[in-house]
């Protein structure tokens, strides 16, 4: 067959085909499924049901938690601040964050009239919101720098082993 068709290389350029194309198709599809799924709060007979967008449950006594706070944490460099509802125990550790945006606001206000807590928006650092509420925030989101040098080294030492396979084969 002259010039070939799809499948006439040779199977280290299927492969790389494959990977540079189907990989992210298939992350993006993921990525889709999880952000269209809804999650999922249910309160009946004194306990607290969370479903998350993974569709994975968790289940918190009513008379465990502390209450419901808002907070915007302060982002830099970002369009606007962070906006969240942090569901917290009686020790006032994070149990649960909500991202406000994907939520109704009448939900949250409901919520947050079963639940207990003050109904003020507070504005706070990353820092000062893992001080009021600890396990609010993931050790990745309090310490960005660490986390994205070695992934940025990562990703430019995956794209010259990459280029090396390619073109030396």
């Amino acid at each position: 067959m002259v010039g070939g068709g799809y499948g006439s290389g040779d199977p280290v350029t299927r492969g790389t085909d494959l990977a540079i194309y189907g990989v992210p198709l298939l992350i993006l599809v993921a990525v889709l499924f999880v952000f269209f799924r809804s999650a999922e709060i249910q309160v009946s007979n004194g306990v607290l049901t969370r479903r998350n967008w993974l569709g994975l449950s968790r289940r918190y006594r009513l008379d465990a938690i502390g209450g419901i706070a808002l907070r915007d944490v302060i982002t830099p460099m970002a369009r606007r601040d962070s906006r969240y509802a942090i569901v917290y125990d009686r020790q006032r550790r994070c149990r649960f964050k909500m991202i406000r945006d994907l939520w109704d606001p009448a939900d949250i206000e409901r919520l947050r009239r079963l639940l207990g807590g003050d109904p003020s928006v507070g504005t706070v650092s990353k820092a000062e919101l893992a001080a009021e509420f600890p396990g609010s925030l993931p050790w990745a989101m309090r310490h960005v720098v660490l986390v994205t040098i070695p992934a940025t080294l990562g990703l430019i030492l995956g794209l010259v082993l990459l280029d090396e396979a390619l073109h030396h084969s």
